[in-house]
């Protein structure tokens, strides 16, 4: 079996490259230069970087396993355990990154394993669960989680990997267990684990499918869905707006593919389960949402936090809907907003094409 020493080896040379060394302004005196480059984690991990972007990928790993093979070096003992002070663990999560890059996924392994779990990050266990991914072994993905939970490293990003895992899986109960890593979730955070699903709701249903995501959700009578995405969509754009940060494009979807099939809907209807989206705009007055309205919002946010020009038959789709719900205000206020904030769109053309497909019922 292939182990550390290995790794490193494969990696050595007998002198640094003359370009490396100009990039960095380093005079040719390799003992000099690795003087320098073990000063501190942070430093080690950025030189790292620029030599990847810059020079190469070998060429960067290189540069981290001599400093790794270097006698007394602090990098290799902060990340082995012990009483260590520091723990240069930046440093190798880039590498592990790297190797990763090059397809060495069995160094990667090996050079995971000679990282001391106590010394592991969330990042670390992120990095091997995104690697497996990337090469469709979605059981090594489960088995970090699983090693990430026992050692405290949980993080959003590889809960969701976590559920992908699981949805692709032949295993029987699935849904049974997709929920306990919300759970895990609800308690990292402490909050409720409906609340964790609603607030990934988006990024559940890209992952999972639409499936598997709704069952998470409690929406268990197929012919409710669509209502109950459409009122989860406008709380979570009202909840984004207000906090001033982008919606999930998904959600603006949603609500212009579906908002116009509803003359008036009840944002705040309750269900009989616990369900997810009460997380969204507890405060929200408005009780009934007007469908004009929300497409509207919809476009404003869509241009405003994505490429218009690349997002045109979105647009189209969403002035479709208004002429369908005869809502000129709205479309006024949209092309005037676009003029406002110099959005580039084909207003003509736009509206041509909505009219006619409105006209023609597709």
């Amino acid at each position: 079996a292939q182990n550390i020493a290995n790794v490193a080896s494969s990696y050595k040379t007998s002198s640094m490259k003359d370009t490396v060394k100009s990039f960095f302004g380093l005079d040719n005196d390799d003992d000099a230069g690795k003087k320098f480059w073990g000063t501190s984690d942070e430093l080690l991990a950025t030189m790292i970087q620029v030599y990847s972007h810059q020079i190469g990928t070998h060429e960067a790993l290189m540069l981290f396993f001599e400093e790794w093979e270097k006698s007394g070096s602090k990098l290799k003992s902060s990340v082995k355990g012990g009483n260590s002070k520091e723990n240069w663990i930046k440093s190798c999560n880039i590498a592990l990154k790297l190797l990763f890059e090059q397809g060495n996924i069995d160094r990667a392994r090996v050079f995971f394993d000679a990282i001391h779990p106590t010394c592991r990050t969330a990042e670390t266990y992120l990095i091997m669960a995104r690697g497996y991914a990337k090469l469709g072994k979605w059981k090594d993905v489960g088995a970090y989680y699983a090693d990430a939970k026992r050692n405290n490293c949980l993080s959003e990003r590889l809960a969701l990997l976590a559920m992908e895992d699981i949805s692709k899986s032949t295993v029987s109960g699935k849904i049974k267990i997709l929920r306990k890593v919300p759970e895990d979730m609800a308690k990292l955070k402490d909050i409720k684990a409906g609340a964790w699903i609603a607030d990934n709701y988006w990024e559940l249903k890209r992952r999972l499918g639409f499936h598997y995501t709704r069952l998470l959700m409690w929406w268990n009578d197929p012919s409710e869905t669509q209502a109950r995405e459409l009122r989860l969509a406008s709380q979570h754009l009202n909840s984004c707006m207000k906090r001033g940060v982008a919606p999930h494009k998904d959600s603006l979807i949603c609500i212009i593919n579906q908002a116009s099939a509803f003359e008036v809907f009840d944002e705040d209807q309750s269900t009989n389960q616990a369900s997810a989206f009460e997380v969204f705009d507890e405060d929200q007055s408005m009780k009934e949402i007007e469908p004009a309205s929300l497409i509207f919002k919809a476009l404003v946010e869509l241009c405003c936090r994505h490429d218009a020009a690349k997002n045109e038959r979105l647009v189209a789709k969403g002035v479709k809907n208004l002429v369908y719900l005869n809502a000129q205000q709205e479309i006024d206020q949209f092309f005037k907003f676009a003029d406002d904030n110099g959005i580039d769109i084909d207003k003509r053309h736009i509206l041509s094409k909505a009219t006619e497909r409105a006209s023609s019922g597709e």
